[in-house]
């Protein structure tokens, strides 16, 4: 599992910047669960293009590990959003994205057994 925290005002590149140092990961291949928790974040700077960009690199990423839930931790209507968006730009690869209100919820959804277990 990883979990990128976010506090304060979140960037574009910051969320980016988090995707790409868990590509580089030589764990990656076991990885199964990413948790983008924004809960202590005051401001979400991010725009639909960089949801766009991340899932371009998702669906990348995908074909060396089918295996990831990601789940984005947020109250704030602008990251739901995005996540929705983000949900909707990943439905042609097998990894699963989900949007919460706590990262106890994501937890629970993202250790849950998966086809893949």
């Amino acid at each position: 599992m990883v979990c990128c925290t976010f506090r304060g005002e979140v960037s574009g590149r910051e969320l980016i910047g988090c995707n790409m140092s868990m590509y580089g990961n030589s764990n990656f291949d076991n990885l199964k669960l990413q948790i983008f928790d924004m809960s202590d974040a005051t401001k979400i700077s991010f725009t639909h293009d960089d949801v766009k960009e991340v899932a371009a690199y998702d669906r990348a990423a995908a074909k060396i590990n089918p295996r990831i839930k990601c789940a984005i931790v947020s109250s704030d209507k602008v990251a739901q959003k995005l996540s929705e968006i983000y949900q909707n730009e990943i439905t042609n690869i097998p990894w699963e994205g989900k949007s919460f209100h706590t990262v106890s919820e994501a937890l629970a959804w993202g250790l849950s057994p998966s086809v893949y277990d």
